[in-house]
């Protein structure tokens, strides 16, 4: 098969969504009669017939279905070499867009951002919360570039690569004047059940009942969590006003500490989660991203 133009596959993309030649006119402000006849070219450098023209009407054949959903792939893959070749010739690049789990975002990227600014000042990059389930489809679909966070077990869908750059432990935290400190190493862990828990996130029915069988198989007593807020900062707040105790992982000990957050010792929850990138294949040939990845593999030590 010939090589595919972007030109031809954003209009492509437009008529199948839109349904019709004029609304994908109105929308890409190019006349009908040169649409339909770019359609026609892409039509011809394929081979195929993308859609049938019945009564009006454009009814997308099965070519055009399997090719609507690589589109955005393609696209993005044109996007990352044009934003390559922009760099050689003005230095410049345009936005990334990502997303990243709580920890990510408010401990382990703001530690290597600064130096991948002042490595490539003109880059623009976006990463907003999200968890991986949301996350990664999107990478895959082309929606958003990378994912940082928790890794998925299980291979992942061709064409995207997981790349570990460090391991994050479960820990109990309470506040320093919480009276869970003062008891004696050996009856802290029959203690949690008199103590509210929270965590980050939304934890309601199914998820409780397996979190209190997972820890009561450890032996640590667990009723539920009475909050679950999607903020590390407010889950820090709960903690020191309240004798809350809080589930979070390590990384974000030194956070906590300014609250008066401390690790509940002798208390090991023995829950270690892999933590990453989720990428397209092709993103970690681009020269930021692949900066970024070493700044935080010589920032956490990793090989």
């Amino acid at each position: 098969m010939r090589f595919l133009l972007s030109r031809h596959l954003a209009q492509f993309v437009a008529i199948y969504d839109k349904g019709s030649l004029r609304a994908a006119s109105e929308v890409l402000n190019v006349s009908q009669p040169a649409l339909s006849k770019s359609l026609s070219q892409f039509e011809m450098l394929l081979d195929v017939k993308l859609f049938d023209r019945t009564g009006g009407r454009l009814n997308p054949t099965p070519f055009a279905d399997i090719l609507r959903t690589k589109a955005n792939i393609i696209l993005k893959e044109a996007e990352i070499t044009t934003r390559e070749i922009e760099k050689i010739k003005q230095n410049y690049y345009k936005p990334l867009t990502g997303s990243a789990g709580p920890v990510w975002l408010s401990e382990i990227l703001p530690d290597v951002l600064p130096s991948l600014y002042h490595q490539f000042p003109g880059l623009n990059i976006g990463i907003k919360l999200e968890s991986a389930d949301i996350a990664i489809p999107k990478v895959l679909n082309g929606d958003s570039d990378m994912y940082f966070g928790l890794i998925p077990a299980g291979e992942l869908a061709h064409g995207l690569s997981a790349i570990p750059l460090l391991n994050l432990e479960s820990m109990l935290f309470a506040r320093r004047s919480h009276p869970i400190h003062a008891l004696p190493a050996n009856e802290r862990a029959a203690s949690l059940c008199n103590y509210p828990w929270s965590a980050f996130g939304i934890w309601e029915g199914a998820i409780n009942i397996s979190m209190k069988e997972n820890l009561q198989r450890k032996g640590i007593p667990f009723s539920g969590f009475t909050y679950g807020i999607e903020s590390l900062l407010g889950l820090a707040r709960i903690g020191q006003q309240t004798d809350h105790i809080i589930m979070s992982v390590d990384a974000v000990s030194e956070t906590f500490a300014h609250y008066d957050l401390i690790p509940v010792e002798a208390i090991s929850l023995n829950q270690t989660f892999s933590s990453g990138m989720v990428c397209r294949t092709s993103l970690t040939d681009f020269e930021p991203v692949n900066y970024l990845l070493e700044a935080l593999r010589t920032r956490y030590n990793q090989p």
